[in-house]
């Protein structure tokens, strides 16, 4: 059985991502710790609508 690294990723606003690149920096360090996907959501907190989180986990599910 082969593993991937999977990564997920999310950042709360496009306004923080503009000012600190805090999703950059994330996706950035999954990279570095070698995950060969990379799933991320840009959503408010209020916002439960997640979908690069849902398709890791339809991935993930998947892959069982």
């Amino acid at each position: 059985m082969s593993s991937e690294v999977i990564g997920y990723a999310r950042e709360s606003s496009d306004k923080q991502e503009m000012e600190g690149n805090a999703l950059t920096k994330q996706i950035r360090r999954l990279r570095d710790a070698g995950a060969a996907r990379i799933f991320y959501d840009i959503a408010q907190r209020s916002n439960n609508k997640r979908d690069g989180l849902l398709q890791c986990r339809l991935l993930l599910t998947n892959h069982q």
